[in-house]
């Protein structure tokens, strides 16, 4: 008796398929798996990022530009309950204290925002007059316009 095969689009592709499709596949699939990571990774860093920043506007709130707080018992039962009832899951009283503990344990090490390096400067160039002719590099003969652009 001749045995039964199950036949799929699976099994139809991969004997269809042409044997120099394989590196293609390979090429293909890294790229997914790598965009996926990085999305991953991205998503991941803005979530801290939303979570430190609510905690600082938690904390700025409960201080209310004192140095101490004097803290309310149910301000993050009612921000929980606001926030739940807008954006689903992931806002409990206990998450909302943690984005509070978090930003108070990382506060002094968030970047600061600062001036700018030009604004620095003694006579800062304005951007719109450029620089000076005798300030702006020539290209050398050795030295294409090209490879001077990256140069600047």
């Amino acid at each position: 008796m001749k045995k039964k095969t199950h036949v799929t689009k699976r099994t139809v592709l991969m004997k269809s398929k042409p044997d120099d499709l394989g590196p293609l596949i390979a090429e293909v699939r890294g790229l997914i798996q790598s965009a996926r990571r990085a999305a991953a990774l991205t998503v991941n860093t803005l979530q801290v990022l939303t979570n430190f920043e609510i905690g600082r506007r938690i904390v700025e709130h409960e201080q209310k530009g004192t140095k101490r707080a004097a803290y309310g018992a149910t301000l993050l039962n009612d921000l929980s309950a606001e926030l739940t009832s807008e954006f689903g899951r992931g806002f409990s009283r206990s998450n909302l204290q943690n984005m509070r503990a978090f930003f108070i344990q990382y506060e002094n090490r968030a970047p600061k925002i600062c001036q700018q390096p030009i604004g620095k400067l003694d006579h800062p160039v304005d951007p719109r007059k450029g620089a000076e002719k005798s300030q702006m590099r020539q290209p050398s003969d050795q030295m294409s316009r090209r490879q001077l652009a990256f140069h600047l």
